[in-house]
């Protein structure tokens, strides 16, 4: 017969096995991460240090062949930035000949997974002739970094619509 007191404790014992195992796997997870750090080497050299909030952006000029961070893509991807710090192979024209869009955002904007003609901005162009559409996507930038990214250099390519 079971006694008031081993009744009131039996709950908490799948409860204390859970924490464990949880808690077994986020070190293991923690050690594995240790050892098998991203190769960040490739993101620093995409960037360059900035004095203003953003803290950094795409180091103008820079070519970088990326293999990936935690595993390896199946090809490696080109990051090519041109002189004015735009993801694109020539230099832009401060006023634009087509309708331009101007895109900016994160990694997911910058297409860091893919080669420039597979980007989506490059995607859209191929739709339309009549339409540019610039990437000023960058890797690790928050809402306040792209606000801020804004505000600094879509006045210097006066785009007709900002993505």
């Amino acid at each position: 017969m079971k006694t008031a007191k081993s009744l009131k404790f039996n709950h908490l014992r799948p409860l204390t096995l859970v924490s464990i195992s949880v808690l077994l796997s986020l070190c293991l997870v923690e050690i594995g991460l240790r050892f098998v750090p991203p190769d960040l080497g490739k993101l620093s050299q995409l960037a360059i240090a900035t004095n203003d909030a953003r803290g950094y952006a795409p180091r103008p000029h820079s070519v970088v062949h990326f293999t990936g961070l935690f595993s390896s893509l199946t090809q490696p991807v080109v990051w090519r930035i041109n002189p004015q710090g735009v993801r694109a192979a020539q230099s832009v024209k401060p006023y634009p000949d087509r309708f331009r869009i101007a895109t900016f955002g994160d990694s997911e904007t910058f297409g860091w997974a893919v080669n420039l003609p597979d980007t989506f901005q490059k995607q859209m162009e191929a739709i339309d002739q009549r339409v540019e559409v610039l990437n000023f996507g960058v890797p690790g930038y928050n809402v306040s970094n792209i606000a801020d990214h804004v505000e600094l250099h879509a006045v210097r390519f006066h785009p007709q619509l900002i993505l």
